[in-house]
């Protein structure tokens, strides 16, 4: 309602009178109910468009009450405000009768005198009428002195597109077709033909073609998955430059009102939308100020600092609106843009503080549990960490934009936000593994792990020991899991599972250890990924990550984890050097070595981030001598 008015007084105001203003098709069929015509009125199917001749209605009965009311307003006296047609309603007879009494304050009804207020509540076509109703006496109340104008315009200027079918068509019929499976305008289209509309604007046919293509050219370029999974998270809208508006409009996230964007936009070309600080934006003016801001957007993609930085906080954002705040910082509504020194500094101390967590001294106490955590107290078992999730995925998207500057590698947000089943945890390192209850979960693991039995026979020169009983043991298992696929059962497993634990324990002393829940034997995988990996040997899961990495996203951090291709150095603030590897040399086992060599590149790419009490040279670590294999 409101909308309506203020549209028709803004074309009042900036058109001459006369200049028509054009209300979508109203579709009829006529009817005579007695067949014939009396020559005075007619009547008419209502095919399409009983709202926007409801609202019409409505507008005159508010404008006459206040007419009534106001008997000293002598132009406005000679306007005539009764319509020239009625609506009934043949699904609903009664909302034709509130219809002609929704202006009043009490009515006869029912046999008796009522307030429309309780009249009003019985249906909802009653209350929406009603509600409706308020809204233009209160509109009409605040624009007391332009309703001559507005009248004039509505009575003269306002013109209805006629679309008259055939008396032989079956108006249910056409009604079907012209509104089942109607697509709805979307808040751009509406952004769109309020741009190029006469009468929102003054702009030749050269501007309307340079909106035109450089609208086309933003909702071909957001086409590109690379850009759009840059700026959100969600799935794709339609069109995708909806997106865009809403982001500019910062749309709070869960608003339902399906027009608000439009409404932002509508108002921000509105004379005095902000006070009157700034100046109105129409047509051309508005759509540069749109495409200027959605270029800084394409600047932030192409630039590798910020594509990096904005990309994780977007990527890891939970309430949707990272891109939305950190645009609103840098570029905020009538106010002086910010400088690129001071978005920078905004945007590092955003990362930095993703970090940073209550209760969280440093992020080597980092667990796999995390009881303080909202997913811990709403989903059953042992939810992943996602302080954890967080940090690992800085950590990899830190690696990549190091390997952009050498290569032009960039992280793949396209991939990492689309990941099969979402991101997990997974142990590098676990010796005790939950139970698999199915067989064919029973004949995978076993096929993969007599793989991995042995690879670490030969690596172990088992059969170069000397030790007959040891060979007849390796001998044993190795026979009983060849043929397990043939008679698989859950006893058996179990005892395999025990025996394979057990012989290679004996065998070497590293491959034994309890289940480390640490940030330093954690890796970052998808759930669907995770779900073979999580009851697997170090040694099988390095197999079958490699397997992986061939076909599906798998992190680069993770790639190198499982394959002990951790190796880099680093400068200290004392100029000392620092370099760290991962035990390459015993290959089937994640021990000492290889976690403090994560642990120092972990450091290396987040130390920008992370506080100087998190550095593990203060940090308490355990020799790695211990676990070199003389």
């Amino acid at each position: 309602m409101r909308q309506l008015l203020d549209d028709l007084l803004e074309h009042a105001e900036d058109n001459k009178p006369g200049d028509p203003y054009y209300l979508q098709p109203i579709v009829v069929a006529p009817v005579s109910p007695d067949g014939s015509d009396d020559g005075q009125s007619y009547d008419y199917d209502l095919i399409d468009g009983q709202q926007r001749l409801t609202t019409i209605l409505i507008v005159l009965r508010a404008l006459d009450v206040f007419k009534a009311e106001h008997p000293d307003r002598k132009q406005l006296a000679t306007l005539d405000f009764s319509a020239g047609y009625s609506i009934t309603y043949a699904t609903r007879p009664d909302s034709a009768d509130f219809l002609a009494k929704v202006h009043l304050e009490e009515a006869s009804w029912g046999g008796g005198t009522r307030k429309l207020t309780d009249i009003a509540v019985e249906y909802p076509d009653f209350l929406y009428m009603w509600h409706a109703c308020q809204e233009a006496k209160d509109w009409i109340g605040e624009h007391d002195e332009d309703l001559v104008r507005l009248g004039r315009t509505l009575l003269n200027d306002v013109k209805i597109i006629w679309y008259e079918l055939n008396e032989t068509v079956e108006s249910w019929e056409k009604f079907t077709q012209l509104n089942v499976g109607k697509i709805p305008l979307t808040n751009s289209e509406l952004v769109k033909a309020m741009l190029l509309s006469d009468q929102h604007q003054d702009i030749d046919d050269y501007g309307r073609s340079i909106v035109v293509n450089q609208w086309d050219s933003v909702e071909r370029e957001l086409s590109d998955r690379r850009f759009y999974s840059f700026l959100t998270t969600s799935a794709p809208s339609e069109p995708r430059i909806d997106f865009i508006f809403d982001l500019f409009a910062s749309k709070p996230v869960g608003n339902r009102d399906e027009f608000y964007t439009f409404q932002y936009f509508m108002d921000k070309s509105a004379p005095g939308h902000d006070g009157g600080t700034q100046p109105r934006l129409k047509g051309k003016q508005l759509w540069d100020d749109i495409y200027s801001k959605y270029l800084r957007l394409r600047d932030w993609y192409n630039d590798s600092w910020y594509y990096h930085r904005i990309g994780y906080l977007v990527a890891t954002d939970r309430t949707g609106s990272a891109l939305r705040s950190i645009f609103t910082f840098a570029y905020p509504d009538g106010a002086p843009e910010k400088s690129k020194s001071e978005v920078k500094a905004e945007i590092e101390k955003r990362v930095r503080e993703s970090l940073v967590w209550d209760g969280v001294s440093s992020i080597w106490n980092l667990s796999y549990d995390d009881s303080d955590s909202e997913e811990y107290s709403k989903k059953s078992g042992r939810p992943h960490n996602p302080k954890i999730i967080s940090l690992l995925t800085l950590y990899n998207v830190m690696i990549y934009e190091e390997l952009n500057a050498k290569y032009g590698i960039r992280y793949p947000f396209w991939s990492h936000n689309s990941v099969s089943g979402g991101w997990s945890l997974e142990h590098i390192h676990a010796q005790h593994s939950e139970r698999l209850t199915h067989a064919d979960k029973w004949k995978e693991w076993v096929a993969d792990h007599l793989d991995s039995l042995r690879r670490i026979r030969k690596f172990l020169n088992i059969d170069d020991r000397g030790d007959s009983g040891l060979i007849v043991e390796w001998d044993a298992l190795d026979a009983g899991m060849a043929d397990f696929a043939e008679a698989p059962n859950g006893d058996r497993f179990d005892e395999i599972v025990k025996s394979f634990s057990a012989l290679t324990a004996a065998s070497d002393p590293r491959t034994s250890g309890e289940y480390k829940d640490e940030l330093t034997n954690m890796a970052l995988l998808s759930r669907d990924s995770n779900s073979r990996l999580n009851n697997s040997t170090f040694d099988v899961k390095r197999v079958i990550v490699s397997e992986y990495v061939s076909r599906d996203f798998v992190p680069l951090g993770t790639e190198r984890v499982f394959l002990k291709s951790i190796s880099d150095e680093f400068v200290r603030p004392d100029g000392s050097v620092q370099k760290y590897s991962c035990d390459v040399d015993h290959i089937y086992y994640w021990g000492e070595k290889d976690r403090t060599a994560y642990r120092y590149d972990i450091w290396n790419r987040l130390k920008t981030y992370l506080p100087p009490s998190d550095d593990p040279a203060i940090t308490n670590v355990e020799s790695s001598d211990n676990d070199d294999h003389e």
